[in-house]
């Protein structure tokens, strides 16, 4: 089974968009997002979310 990060770096490199995360080896990255032109359906941009710490 495939990693959510392996799965999330093939499909950046199938849709022709850099990882967006700059720790190639990151677990704290725990949600992936896409966002698209909803006029031309085209992919504007690949998130990576990185978990935290809340402060208290």
């Amino acid at each position: 089974m495939l990693s959510d990060r392996e799965v999330m770096k093939a499909y950046c490199q199938a849709v022709g968009h850099p990882w967006p995360y700059a720790d190639e080896t990151a677990d704290s990255v725990w949600l992936y997002g896409v966002t698209f032109n909803i006029e031309t359906g085209q992919i504007e941009v690949v998130k990576a979310y990185e978990r935290t710490q809340a402060a208290t």
